[in-house]
């Protein structure tokens, strides 16, 4: 049941690039105990941390405990699921940015138009006074 262990590494590793590159993209930490250490980026010390236990528990492996293999099979399943859910979000917040990035365009050509008809305005008016 070594492989239980393997495979949570890979899904630990996993969810370390899937978070680091949805919060690059704008989206949020979603567990509320990690959200602040995450504003400023990925913790080094967490990285270590989840990556150091799931060895230690594959570590742990080697005693042949059912008990054992049966929580990493649920940690497995959660951390999966983790992955996949920071997967999805990482693509809707793609579509969200690509939406944003159309909106704030166009605003610009608005907000230039504007510019450009409120200095026309301006220079009509000081004409006026002269």
């Amino acid at each position: 049941m070594i492989i239980l262990g393997i495979f949570l590494i890979i899904l630990q590793i996993l969810d370390i690039l899937t978070t680091n590159i949805g919060i690059k993209l704008g989206c949020e930490e979603g567990n509320p105990l990690l959200k602040k250490s995450f504003k400023m980026g990925i913790p080094i010390k967490l990285v270590i941390i989840k990556i150091a236990l799931s060895a230690f528990l594959t570590f742990l492996l080697f005693l042949g405990s059912i008990v054992l293999n049966w929580i990493l099979v649920g940690l497995d399943l959660l951390t999966f699921t983790v992955v996949i859910s920071n997967i999805i979000n990482i693509q809707i917040q793609k579509k969200w940015n690509m939406k944003f990035d159309i909106e704030c365009e166009s605003m610009k050509n608005v907000t230039q138009f504007r510019d450009v008809r409120e200095w026309v305005t301006a220079i009509q008016h000081s004409k006026k006074k002269y």
